[in-house]
């Protein structure tokens, strides 16, 4: 089957190095964002695709600039900081 859809791929290197810095592990990631421990297993290794919902539900829980996140910018600010 082929995929439609694709993250930057710059997003799962920042994402799985957010989640190191942060200590979180699959469980500790379906915990914070309330979703399954599959689906976050799913999201760490490229399984499957977020939502854009999601996507900014992750920045704003992670604290993290979003654009910083997905691999479009090298600003890496704190989520508050990068809605100005």
């Amino acid at each position: 089957m082929r995929r439609l859809q694709f993250m930057h791929p710059l997003f799962y290197e920042r994402f799985n190095q957010i989640l190191a810095e942060k200590k979180l592990t699959p469980k500790g990631l379906s915990r914070t964002m309330g979703i399954s421990v599959n689906t976050a297993y799913d999201w760490i290794n490229d399984m499957r695709i977020m939502t854009v919902v999601n996507f900014f539900e992750l920045c704003k829980k992670l604290d993290v600039n979003p654009m910083w996140l997905y691999g479009i910018s090298n600003d890496r600010t704190s989520f508050k900081e990068s809605l100005g």
